[in-house]
């Protein structure tokens, strides 16, 4: 995470402004028009009082405006984006109050902008019964112009439908247990934030805010609490899912900047340990006020194990490892947002080793649909039909993963979910899955019951993170190679193919996958196993005692 001390990272970023090299290689021009170019620069001008910094800031300004009239292009075509190119643009022209350079023409015209974003949210905004994230977004969007133009009749309007539908937004989509319907966890990420920026927002502003939003944003930040990795990631490929983004450097599944800022507003421990210090992001949200009490909260134990029932999800570690595994209540069956991974599951050690690629982003829409379909989580397909299709065995809906069960402790720790579905051929099946880790022995045992009748193809697919080495060993072995080291265990014959990380994400390069397609008979019980050891020489200790005499 930057500082506020790195002078020559914040100089850095403005350069990129500067030069024109924003969006860099591999970023969405969808970035670029949600302005986090305007922090940048404000920030570089808040710390050198360099008016060339203003300067650029009225230049990109004003070639936005002259490119992008209301309703005159595609940037006018989605609220949220709108939501969040006003809150970075209000945020930057921040720093730039004391500059003269910041005339009342410019003033004029830049308000008149802000202004119009707030009537464009205000008639599109979408309503709370669409759920999610998206919503959220545009309710603190607009709650932010409000306050800025609240001494205006239709400022004041903004203001106030905004703090009220966030009120119920919060008490309708928000579960108590922090979780939101939305499956991404980047996507909770950028929920969180924007609701921090709400409650910041009315808080130091003098309005209330009632104690279900305190309490719910609070196990948001619980949430992401647990879905932290020890190296500060979350486990899945990311497109830009953040308010601000305050440097070009940010990792963008890192989401320690935020747990710093929910650690301050609430006192939680585990999010300080996680957060790992106070950051940039929470002194730009709380002030020096926050960083005190960051400074104040007592130090708190390790993160542990911890299940999200209504969320679905469930986080499983060690000192040294950690799982997710998804077992959701699905909200709807073709909108195609990531909601066809039914009890997927990543693993990660020192370095990460399986991933969910459905949780990648594409700027084609074709290669959208390739992420989001199932075999692109590791996950199970049952006759090539996308659980996205299935057919609840009443046929009335989609199909409703249950819990069947959750076990924690310091040795082990297990989760088991199924669901039910019809098939074309109009059978009932069952699919049960169960994980198991041995904490001590660094294993998971993924146990895969398929119950029914009949002969029934099965395609199982495992998604390798990029950078890792990955080798076929034969005989249903498979090692994979990075910081640390994993060996897998297959029962039936495997293939590696390889797949794409998008030019949208935090990093690009082709990865590998292993996919294991089958006929087989129902009722059918499927192993797998991983194995992870610390080096290349503890992975061939372990290969020998499966298969006397071989090693990777």
């Amino acid at each position: 995470m930057a500082s506020l001390g790195d002078f020559d990272s914040i100089l850095d970023d403005a350069d990129i402004i500067h030069e024109n090299k924003f969006p860099a290689q591999g970023q969405s021009a969808r970035e670029a028009n949600r302005f986090s170019q305007a922090i940048w620069l404000g920030k570089a001008y808040w710390l050198s009082r360099s008016e060339a910094h203003t300067e650029k800031f009225k230049e990109i300004v004003g070639d936005w405006i002259s490119k992008n009239p209301p309703g005159g292009s595609a940037n006018w075509n989605s609220s949220e984006e709108a939501s969040l190119r006003a809150m970075n643009i209000i945020a930057g022209l921040l720093y730039f109050s004391g500059s003269s350079r910041i005339d009342d023409g410019f003033l004029i015209k830049l308000l008149s902008l802000l202004f119009e974003h707030g009537v464009f949210i205000r008639s599109n905004i979408a309503r709370r019964r669409a759920a999610g994230s998206g919503v959220i977004v545009c309710l603190v969007g607009l709650l932010y112009l409000g306050l800025l133009f609240f001494d205006t009749r239709e400022g004041k309007r903004w203001a106030d439908f905004a703090r009220s539908e966030l009120e119920l937004e919060i008490s309708h989509n928000v579960f108590e247990d922090g979780s939101i319907p939305d499956d991404s966890i980047n996507r909770h990420r950028l929920a969180t934030e924007a609701l921090t920026c709400a409650f910041v927002g009315l808080t130091e502003n003098g309005f209330h805010v009632s104690h279900l939003f305190a309490t719910r944003l609070e196990s948001m930040f619980r949430f992401l609490t647990a879905a932290t990795m020890r190296d500060g990631t979350v486990p899945e490929t990311a497109e830009d899912q953040r308010v601000f983004r305050m440097s070009s450097k940010e990792r963008l599944n890192d989401h320690r900047d935020l747990l710093a800022a929910g650690a301050a507003i609430f006192g939680i421990a585990e999010a300080g340990r996680a957060a790992g210090g106070f950051s940039e992001l929470a002194l730009f949200l709380l002030g020096g006020k926050g960083f005190e009490e960051y400074s104040s909260i007592p130090e708190g134990a390790s993160n542990t194990s911890a299940i999200f029932r209504q969320g679905g999800r469930a986080f499983t570690r060690s000192e040294k490892d950690f799982a997710s595994f998804q077992f959701r209540q699905r909200h709807g069956s073709k909108d195609k947002t990531g909601r066809d991974d039914l009890l997927s599951f990543t693993i990660a050690g020192k370095n990460q080793f399986l991933v969910n690629r459905g949780s990648d982003y594409s700027p084609v829409p074709a290669g959208r649909e390739k992420t989001r379909v199932t075999i692109a989580h590791n996950s199970l397909l049952i006759d090539g039909v996308g659980q996205e299709d299935l057919a609840s065995p009443d046929s009335r809906g989609p199909v409703r993963p249950e819990l069947l069960g959750w076990q924690t402790g310091d040795e082990q720790d297990s989760v088991e979910a199924q669901y039910h579905l019809r098939s074309r051929k109009d059978e009932i099946l069952t699919h049960k899955r169960n994980i198991t880790f041995n904490k001590r022995q660094r294993t998971f045992r993924v146990e895969d019951d398929l119950l029914g009748e009949g002969i029934h193809t099965v395609d199982m697919s495992f998604h390798f993170a990029p950078g890792l080495r990955v080798l076929d060993l034969g005989r249903n072995f498979l090692a994979i190679e990075g910081e640390e080291f994993a060996l897998m265990k297959f029962q039936h014959p495997f293939v590696l193919e390889d797949w794409n990380l998008s030019a949208g994400s935090d990093g690009r390069g082709v990865a590998k996958s292993a996919r294991v397609t089958m006929e087989i008979s129902f009722p059918a019980r499927i192993e797998t196993f991983i194995f992870i050891t610390s080096s290349e020489d503890e992975m061939n200790y372990l290969l020998n005692r499966i298969r006397p005499g071989e090693s990777a």
